[in-house]
């Protein structure tokens, strides 16, 4: 089974995914991470990383049991997807921080 955590930024994404990963006895899985060891890096509008969406998708491809923290989850082929979402003033206090 594979299931991704998504939302956007401040949502507690890396915190559900890390709860669930343990009570389910699943691998945590960063895409941020995955994206970094394998190169995928292929530059930067922004703030944001422009990653070769192909390169992180192989990558993944053998790992099964795995929970995924992302913000981008549709990049990887998935049984479940839980989307965080979070009260507007609540995420602005949490990305000031």
């Amino acid at each position: 089974m594979r299931i991704a955590v998504t939302g956007t930024p401040g949502t507690g994404k890396t915190s559900a995914a890390r709860r669930l990963s343990e009570a389910l006895g699943m691998t945590y899985i960063d895409i941020s991470e995955i994206a970094e060891k394998t190169g995928a890096i292929v530059g930067k509008e922004g703030d944001s990383w422009v990653v070769d969406v192909d390169t992180v998708r192989e990558s993944l491809e053998s790992m099964d049991d795995i929970i995924i923290d992302s913000h981008f989850a549709e990049m990887v082929d998935v049984d479940l997807v839980f989307v965080l979402r979070c009260e507007p003033t609540t995420l602005y206090e949490r990305l000031k921080a």
